[in-house]
């Protein structure tokens, strides 16, 4: 039976003005709160969990196996930064992070260090005008700043993303989305992350599960990135080149007469 760290545990490790504010659970500037168990934050019933959102956040943080469970939209998600600390490699974990009211879970597995080192945060609203407040690209993410293949980038929010041992190169990152039905269909749907300059595609040609609330989206991490979104490409292009397959021009691979052209999918 899994061990389950209680609040009362937490406050012994940490002072009380470190964890609690007025409406619930909150961690201040600099200050962590970790755990080695499992927390359900669905309990205590009826308090909220935040931490500081600045340059120095606060941060919930997980080591090794230790969870968070009972996450939902209604209070039981984490408002602000939570961190976890691998001790193993390829050691998966999930961030219940969102805004208080609305849970906006995102997961890491695969290829991991075990001195792997990563926190997240739910940013809402569009990367263009509200600030991420960490180094090393701490700022503005100019959603018209566009990668290779990305047509649109959407203009809900934004995961706050700290690879705080700089190794998470090759991560699988999946997120549960907000309801994009208005913005994209499935298929179109692509996981973007900024490298400082541009949001760059991260799922290659593989679109969401849906794009409806908590459809997921997945996406393979690269060096560089600071901030993960959701951005829109073509449906059908298959060699992810940004043109769509219906505008391409291929070579039919006749033997005798190799410079034969059609378009294809017509």
């Amino acid at each position: 039976m899994k061990k389950t760290l209680l609040i009362a545990f937490i406050i012994c490790c940490f002072t009380a003005g470190d964890l609690w504010a007025q409406s619930g659970n909150y961690v201040f500037s600099g200050a962590e709160v970790n755990n080695f168990g499992v927390v359900d934050l669905a309990t205590p019933g009826g308090q909220s969990w935040a931490t500081f959102r600045g340059e120095l956040p606060g941060y919930y943080s997980a080591t090794g196996t230790a969870l968070y469970t009972g996450f939902s939209d209604n209070l039981a998600n984490i408002n602000g930064y939570v961190k976890h600390y691998a001790n193993i490699e390829n050691q998966n974990f999930s961030f219940p992070v969102g805004t208080g009211s609305d849970l906006r879970l995102l997961s890491i597995s695969g290829t991991r260090t075990a001195v792997s080192e990563i926190a997240v945060a739910w940013i809402l609203g569009d990367p263009t005008t509200t600030i991420d407040p960490t180094l090393p690209n701490a700022g503005l993410h100019n959603i018209t700043m566009l990668g290779d293949s990305i047509l649109e980038v959407t203009n809900v929010g934004q995961w706050d993303w700290q690879s705080l041992s700089e190794d998470s190169e090759n991560l699988t990152v999946t997120v549960s989305i907000p309801d994009l039905s208005s913005f994209a269909a499935a298929e179109e749907l692509r996981l973007v992350g900024w490298n400082g300059t541009q949001w760059v595609n991260l799922s290659g040609t593989s679109g969401a599960t849906g794009n409806t609330e908590n459809s997921l989206l997945t996406g393979t991490m690269v060096s560089g990135i600071t901030a993960i979104t959701i951005a829109r490409s073509s449906a059908l292009d298959t060699d992810n080149d940004g043109v769509p397959d219906t505008q391409e021009i291929t070579d039919t691979t006749d033997s005798t007469d190799p410079c034969q052209l059609i378009i294809a999918n017509q």
